[in-house]
């Protein structure tokens, strides 16, 4: 009895959530309005500014294709799920071009209400910036602001939000009480 109610807290404990990279490699280079497209269940648009999904081939030491960047340095970047996410990781760089370098802000939004924000000072080379302030928020949209032309972002880690539906719970602490007074009937 013991064996199998450790099993199922354990099984609970378990079901984290999937990490869900996005890399921007299955897109179609070039200057984009709007929507841009899905990728691993994430809708991403762009408002405002020249964003682009560049591709150079490698060029300023990205080893993967396609990144995201602003023309102009005034795109907002948002991804968007059906479900709640966090926000893990973003990979960064600044000053390409020989632009100046400028933080990018990035901010979660539940229900449209502003939840939290973290800014990242890119530099010259790919760095890979984690969640400070936004870290285990739960969210339903992630905005990145990039002020800067010649500031480019890859590799954005994003994963959904485990949250156990009642129902679940329900069921498994019905079971769990039924087995206990199932092994009380027979100690009796």
């Amino acid at each position: 009895m013991k064996k199998l109610i450790v099993a199922a807290i354990a099984m609970m404990a378990m079901a984290q959530a999937q990490a869900t990279l996005i890399d921007f490699d299955e897109f179609e280079t070039g200057p984009f309005t709007g929507i841009l497209g899905t990728e691993d269940g994430f809708t991403i648009s762009a408002t405002g500014g020249l964003p682009y999904i560049d591709d150079f081939g490698g060029v300023f030491g990205n080893p993967l294709n396609g990144f995201f960047n602003d023309a102009s340095g005034t795109t907002v970047f948002s991804f968007v799920s059906g479900g709640t996410f966090t926000f893990d990781t973003l990979d960064l760089i600044g000053g390409m071009f020989d632009q100046d370098i400028a933080d990018v802000i990035v901010v979660g939004y539940l229900d449209e209400v502003l939840q939290q924000s973290d800014t990242f000072s890119p530099t010259i080379d790919w760095t890979t910036f984690s969640a400070n302030n936004l870290a285990g928020v739960t969210i339903d949209k992630l905005v990145v602001k990039m002020p800067a032309w010649g500031t480019s972002g890859d590799n954005l880690v994003l994963a959904a939000a485990s949250v156990p539906e009642p129902g679940t719970l329900g069921l498994l602490g019905l079971g769990l009480v039924g087995m206990l007074a199932r092994r009380r009937r027979l100690a009796a």
